[in-house]
């Protein structure tokens, strides 16, 4: 069971369905003392001094009382702290009288650890607000990504997606939890919903963080309907384009207005795709209004190019993609450019892997190493090199370098965010046996 506060909390888009209860702000009548907290800290954390945010998400007696607690580290925290927040549960409460109808047997509870000056530690409850829409898709959206073949059947059906949900406001790495009826294609036309979906971020004491949402989407067929495409074929916007703009390409594309206001925006494109994999006939179909993010986007889109062909060899002519633009002002500064974050489109072979690593046997253990690629056009990387590598002198870096090679990326992220052009880390774990285990790449 997932027990994240921002899992518990869907939105419904179907005409007549019933929007779930808004959990109310939790108000905590026990938090545990510096005494309690300085009593199941690490020694390490102790002399570090390094604190931190962590999430809990537990099951709450009607009392008030948690237990079954889960925990995770937010915003790059301390992740030693996270069993002892798991530990720390015993000692907060809930108010009763909060437990909202429905919402009895689950809570969540940020919690926000600090080191005074002279080193004694406390823990505070933050502020949290949770995601919330700011434009959710329409009828006639829905029956643009309706499947093709249950569209031609009249046949209806519903989709739950699980998305983060970034600082902009974008769905991103998005999976299909469950669909009915199965087999139908209605969890990956759920999924190519999310780009026309936007929502305000998840804010932590009033600083946007990255949020988790679940939401159920209804495919209602009205008989005789005729909204929408009746089910185009549609590809969607993450993929290994064979040419994406550039971070410096999007950088230049800013709108004037916007740059001159230190505003940003985003902008949504729904466009077709010829025989040549190039984008034509491209409509606005989500804008943030006064600035012309959508006139950037369009002139942004005339430098994607699509494989010609899909992953079953068709032409990918007449396909309709989905393209979401965001602009931050971040992207102005010449600093540290704006990066999106990537997804894994191809990792190292089996045999890739062994021929780097096998030799290597259990003499130097559990190994790990962080490389920093530049990405390239086709989700390619370039220009790596090791920052990072446990056990030192072993040669793991250099052979985590190796099969770097291997490794391609999305060009363009499901935030509308550039790739081409960025630097990412590649944090790599080897252990004698399994291959190579890349965590998620880093911005």
């Amino acid at each position: 069971m997932r027990l994240w506060l921002a899992s518990l909390i869907l939105a419904t888009f179907a005409t007549g369905a019933a929007a779930a209860p808004a959990l109310p702000e939790p108000e905590w009548v026990r938090k545990p003392t510096p005494a309690e907290l300085k009593a199941v800290l690490p020694a390490e954390a102790l002399a570090q001094r390094q604190g931190g945010l962590i999430e809990l998400g537990c099951k709450a007696t009607p009392n008030g009382e948690l237990s079954e607690c889960e925990a995770r580290a937010v915003g790059g925290a301390d992740a030693r702290l996270a069993p002892v927040a798991v530990s720390l549960a015993p000692h907060i409460r809930k108010a009763p009288q909060k437990l909202a109808k429905g919402y009895a047997e689950a809570s969540g509870v940020m919690l926000r650890f600090t080191f005074a000056a002279d080193g004694q530690p406390d823990v505070a409850f933050a502020k949290v607000v949770e995601n919330d829409w700011i434009k959710r898709p329409t009828a006639n959206d829905i029956a643009v990504v309706w499947p093709k073949e249950a569209w031609a059947e009249g046949l209806g059906g519903y989709a739950v997606v699980a998305c983060k949900v970034t600082t902009f406001g974008r769905m991103t790495n998005c999976q299909a939890d469950s669909e009915e009826p199965a087999g139908k294609g209605f969890g990956q036309a759920a999924i190519l919903l999310t780009p026309q979906m936007l929502m305000k971020p998840r804010l932590v004491d009033g600083v946007p963080v990255e949020g988790e949402v679940r939401i159920p989407i209804r495919f209602k067929w009205a008989g005789g309907a005729t909204g929408g495409s009746g089910g185009r074929s549609m590809a969607q916007a993450v993929m290994v384009w064979t040419r994406a703009p550039t971070v410096d390409e999007v950088a230049a594309a800013y709108p004037a207005k916007a740059k001159a206001a230190g505003v940003g925006g985003a902008a949504t494109l729904e466009c077709t795709l010829n025989r040549k994999g190039e984008l034509h006939s491209c409509s606005t179909i989500k804008d943030t209004p006064g600035y012309d993010f959508a006139a950037a986007a369009r002139s942004l889109s005339r430098l994607f190019q699509a494989p010609t062909v899909d992953t079953e060899g068709k032409s990918v002519n007449g396909v309709v993609v989905h393209l979401p633009f965001s602009f931050t002002p971040a992207m102005l500064s010449a600093e540290k450019p704006v990066v999106g974050k990537p997804e894994w489109m191809g990792l190292p072979s089996a045999e890739a892997t062994k021929a780097a690593f096998g030799d290597l046997g259990g003499k130097a253990g559990v190994t790990r190493v962080t490389l920093e690629c530049t990405v390239q056009q086709r989700g390619f990387l370039d220009g790596c090199v090791t920052l990072r590598e446990e056990p030192a002198g072993v040669g793991v870096g250099q052979r985590a370098l190796g099969v770097a090679s291997e490794f391609r990326m999305s060009t363009w992220t499901s935030e509308g965010l550039p790739t081409v052009g960025g630097k990412i880390r590649i944090p790599l774990r080897y252990e004698p046996g399994p291959a190579v285990t890349p965590a998620a790449p880093a911005k």
